[in-house]
C-alpha cells in the first residue's frame, strides 16, 4: 500500500509516498526545514490516493517515524487484512497513531464479512481468523 501524503510544517508543504526509506524522510525534512529526529512532527494535510486512510489521518499532527512505521505495517497487509483494519478502526473509533498501530497488530481479533454470496466461504474464513491456523484436512472438511 503506497500512500501519497501531503505534509505541512510551518506553512511549507511537501508530498511524500509512504512507506518511505530513511533517506526519503530526510529529504522531506530538509524541504520542510526541519531535522529528522525522534521528535520531529508534521501535520498531515491530505492522503491523495486512499479515501479510507485519508479519513483516519487527515489533519493530524504525527511523528514521521511513527507514521512510516504504521504505513509499513499496512503495506504488509493483504486486501482482507486491510479491509478488516479499516473496519475495526472505524468501529473502535481509533484516532491516535498509537491506537492505529496497536490495532494493526490485533486485526486477528476481528472478523469482517464483506460478501454473503458464499456462506460456506464466509464460515471458513471466520473459523480460520478465529483459529489463526488449521490443518489442510480439517479446513477442507469444515462445513462453513
Amino acid at each position: 500500500m503506497r500512500a501519497m501524503i501531503h505534509c505541512i510544517h510551518e506553512n511549507k508543504y511537501q508530498n511524500l509516498t509512504f512507506p518511505s526509506k530513511e533517506k526519503e524522510l530526510n529529504i522531506l525534512c530538509d524541504s520542510l526545514g526541519v531535522v529528522n529526529t525522534a521528535k520531529t512532527e508534521v501535520e498531515i494535510g491530505t492522503v491523495h490516493n486512499d479515501e479510507r486512510l485519508s479519513t483516519l489521518l487527515s489533519h493530524q499532527t504525527v511523528n514521521l517515524d511513527v507514521l512510516n512505521f504504521l504505513m509499513k505495517r499496512l503495506d504488509s497487509f493483504n486486501q482482507n487484512e486491510l479491509a478488516t483494519f479499516f473496519a475495526a478502526a472505524y468501529a473502535e473509533k481509533a484516532e491516535t497513531m498509537t491506537e492505529l498501530i496497536n490495532l494493526s497488530f490485533n486485526t486477528h481479533c476481528y472478523s469482517l464479512v464483506a460478501d454473503f454470496s458464499d456462506l460456506n466461504a464466509v464460515g471458513k474464513q471466520m473459523y480460520l481468523t478465529e483459529q489463526i491456523g488449521v490443518s489442510t484436512e480439517d479446513f477442507e472438511s469444515l462445513d462453513g
